[in-house]
């Protein structure tokens, strides 16, 4: 197959397969009352308590002001609080409530159930593709940073 058809092709597969991800995502939060967008917010803030809003939405590939948009519905659910640092009041960190934590939780064992549909795949399948994806991703980056 000519090499630019294939790159078609794995970028075509690549945005299939991110939909399918996201649709289980949004399938199993929805069962929780939240959007796929909270579950990954929860998830990044019970891996990293205490995390300001710049650097989660930089984690989640979101702008500040819908970032900001997120954790208004959250706090106001009662699954994320806002607490100012005490080293530096100006600086607002973000934590998960213990409702939070449990409604995290919960989804996350639902999302997990339903993606072990992936685990007849072999892990080093799985090592190989992040591998090759690092090196595409880092191979673009450096040609967008040589513009």
């Amino acid at each position: 197959m000519e090499q630019r058809k294939i790159y078609h092709e794995l970028f075509d597969t690549f945005r299939e397969l991110r939909r399918s991800f996201h649709q289980v995502i949004s399938k199993e939060a929805e069962k929780s009352c939240i959007t796929a967008v909270q579950f990954h917010a929860m998830s990044a803030l019970r891996k990293q308590p205490d995390i300001g809003m710049s650097e989660l939405a930089e984690q989640l590939h979101l702008g500040n002001s819908t970032l900001s948009g997120v954790i208004d519905r959250m706090e106001k659910a009662g699954y994320v609080e806002r607490r100012r640092s005490e080293v530096d009041r100006r600086t607002v960190t973000l934590q998960l409530t213990e409702e939070g934590r449990e409604v995290e939780e919960r989804t996350n064992q639902l999302y997990k159930q339903a993606i072990s549909r992936l685990d007849a795949i072999p892990e080093e399948e799985f090592e190989h593709l992040i591998r090759t994806f690092r090196q595409m991703i880092h191979l673009l980056e450096t040609e967008r940073e040589g513009e």
